[in-house]
Order: structure tokens, then sequence, then C-alpha cells
């Protein structure tokens, strides 16, 4: 299990006070799970984003006027291991 915290940050200043742009905090979650039957074989599991937090939400002003939000949705990831 793996989380992450990005704070609030300034992200654009200007002069004009409606031009200055923060980016809203933000947790992302993720897991990564590995298992080994053999010294050669194993598997995978990983879930990326598990609570598909928005990758960033900018906003200007005030945090009602939004500017960017990007979003992209839980990457789910597994597979088989293998070595020679």
């Amino acid at each position: 299990m793996q989380t992450v915290y990005r704070g609030k940050y300034l992200v654009a200043n200007s002069t004009d006070a409606s031009l200055v742009s923060w980016q809203e905090p933000k947790w992302t979650w993720s897991w990564k799970s590995r298992y080994n039957f053999s010294k050669g074989l194993g598997v995978f599991f990983d879930l990326e984003n598990m609570f598909s937090t928005p990758l960033d939400r900018r906003w200007a002003a005030y945090p009602g006027r939004v500017t960017s939000y990007r979003t992209f949705a839980t990457k789910i990831v597994g597979g088989i291991t293998g070595r020679f």
C-alpha cells in the first residue's frame, strides 16, 4: 500500500488577482502486490489511484473558478512474471 499527499500550492502568480492560480491538495492511494510460486515463476497485481482521485484541480481567484480539471481512472494491471 502506498499513499501520497500533495498539499495546496501556487501554480501561477500575477499582479491581477483573478489570474493567480492554485492547485488543490490531494491524496493518492495505490496497491502493489507480488507473489512468487517458485524461484522462476510469479504473479503481480497493481491498482494505481484506487479511488480515482483527480490528477489535478486548478483554480484562479477563488476555489469555485476551476481552470483545469484532469482525471484518470483507476489503473488495474496484473500479470505473470518468469525468469530463465
